[in-house]
């Protein structure tokens, strides 16, 4: 069988702890990919920050020590001193850096297509050029796609990090540009949060929420935490973008309460879809053969998608509103006093 050449064949990288069951699950979908033996991983175990992660640790150690098959290669990195689940994924990185352009991330939680690495590494050939694509996802929310033309579209607010590649170059320049006074200097202009509230809703709460201090801790300090909510207020504020595939190409078992980022969700099956109420491990994974076409969506407008997204991402109107009092007011009385009112 003739496999398409690319540039260079993105490299996965696996930050890991404690979820054996989680972690073989992922590296055994990753081995059906056609293009696994291509492919290096670079898997990176963090030491436990206490004792009750240290039997899933010793597990999870030994199945590595055990070795992995089915890859052009396997470096694993196994830390002597708890690193925190961004110290591990920047350690990755920059080892990662150190032989390739591009490379692909993931948690130990996805579940991928077969097809997924070929996707992925056709997705990064065709969009290097193009400074407005940021990302690839590997994952879709459940959206309706089924009227869709294409085989892929874009969204610039939302990143799904269940799974993306991204060229280092881009990733590192989103990254440094997220700080501290970008964070603020978006928050003020009260166009851009006016536009933002308009498509994003739930985004525009996360923000607010975040700045006045009774939300997702994204301000840490002086600083910023780059994670995907963050990345979607790059990518809105910047004319950035992300790709998605219609049908996803990644499942994600995180939601059991077991991961860093993701609490536990039981399901009421008699309640409208939401990113609240999903059965994140039942989604329905591509699987078809990947043609090595992309196509993107253009018979559905960027509005319609972004409302879509919006159904999904759900938010209350009372919590809304209530949520746009308090940016208005905090732009009357200022934010510290704001947030004392709120906090």
């Amino acid at each position: 069988m003739i496999v398409k050449k690319y540039k260079e064949y993105a490299p996965v990288v696996i930050p890991t702890l404690s979820r054996w069951n989680h972690l073989e699950r992922c590296i055994d979908s990753l081995r059906q990919n056609e293009l696994s033996e291509f492919t290096e991983l670079y898997i990176g175990l963090d030491y436990p920050p206490n004792e009750s992660y240290m039997e899933g640790y010793e597990k999870v150690k030994a199945y590595l020590e055990n070795g992995i098959d089915g890859f052009l290669n396997v470096n694993v990195f196994v830390h002597s001193k708890n690193m925190g689940p961004g110290g591990n994924l920047d350690f990755l990185r920059a080892e990662v850096k150190k032989k390739y352009t591009r490379f692909i991330e993931t948690e130990d939680d996805n579940e991928f297509a077969p097809s997924f690495l070929s996707y992925i590494n056709d997705c990064l050939e065709k969009y290097e050029a193009d400074d407005s694509v940021v990302a690839v996802a590997g994952y879709n929310y459940p959206i309706d796609t089924s009227d869709f033309a294409g085989n892929t579209y874009y969204d610039d607010c939302y990143f799904a990090a269940f799974g993306f590649g991204t060229w280092v170059d881009k990733f590192q320049t989103m990254r440094d540009t997220i700080t501290y006074e970008e964070f603020w200097r978006f928050y003020k202009n009260r166009q851009m949060m006016s536009r933002f509230c308009k498509y994003y809703p739930n985004q525009y709460c996360n923000m607010v929420k975040a700045a006045l201090g009774y939300g997702m801790q994204v301000i840490r300090g002086n600083d910023i935490w780059k994670m995907d909510m963050t990345y979607g207020l790059y990518m809105f504020s910047h004319n950035k973008k992300m790709i998605y595939p219609t049908i996803s190409k990644v499942r994600n078992w995180g939601y059991d309460g077991s991961g860093e980022n993701c609490d536990e969700i039981v399901c009421d099956t008699t309640k409208k879809v939401t990113h609240r109420n999903f059965s994140f491990e039942c989604q329905q994974l591509d699987l078809q053969k990947w043609s090595g076409e992309i196509v993107l969506t253009e018979n559905i407008s960027y509005d319609n998608i972004a409302r879509r997204l919006d159904s999904y991402f759900e938010i209350p109107v009372v919590e809304l509103y209530k949520v746009k009092a308090a940016y208005y007011i905090s732009r009357i009385i200022g934010v510290d006093r704001a947030r004392k009112l709120l906090t």
